[in-house]
């Protein structure tokens, strides 16, 4: 890309979290809200490399094998990791590609992930820390069904 111009593609060289937090959603929730932000400037596709136990959270979310993407998505990204501008795999980690939609309405992929996460929560709550309902509401996301819901102007 020109100097000053954005990215096409962006990078996610890592996302974590600690096992006993797992498969409550904040992932899922993160990653909707990069993917939203990204796609409101711009960004047409991100790119992550994923460890062997992330593959499937990654899989979830829409993600494939640079093998497995469009083929111009695939020719575009090795291009961009051919440059070099991009941070190096991790040991034993897969690069995963996804082709970003058009920005949609603003906040509507955050909402529509905490709606999910809040159903998955539902049928099997945690006895501990916060369900996704909550975190929602302590980050300020609580009427997500109208127009103006969402994190973004």
């Amino acid at each position: 890309d020109p100097p000053g111009s954005l990215p096409s593609v962006i990078e996610i060289p890592i996302l974590a979290s600690a096992r006993s937090e797992r498969r409550k959603g904040f992932g899922s929730v993160l990653h909707a809200l990069i993917t939203e932000l990204a796609a409101s400037v711009g960004v047409q596709a991100i790119l992550v490399c994923a460890t062997p136990e992330a593959r499937s959270f990654w899989l979830r979310q829409g993600y494939h094998t640079l093998a497995h993407c469009p083929p111009a998505l695939a020719t575009e990204l090795r291009a961009v990791i051919k440059s070099g501008v991009m941070s190096d795999p991790f040991r034993e980690t897969v690069r995963m590609a996804q082709a970003l939609p058009r920005a949609g309405e603003p906040g509507a992929l955050v909402a529509s992930t905490l709606r999910a996460v809040a159903s998955r929560s539902a049928s099997s709550q945690s006895s501990h820390g916060l369900s996704s309902a909550e975190a929602a509401r302590a980050l300020g996301y609580e009427d997500l069904s109208g127009s103006a819901a969402g994190p973004f102007p």
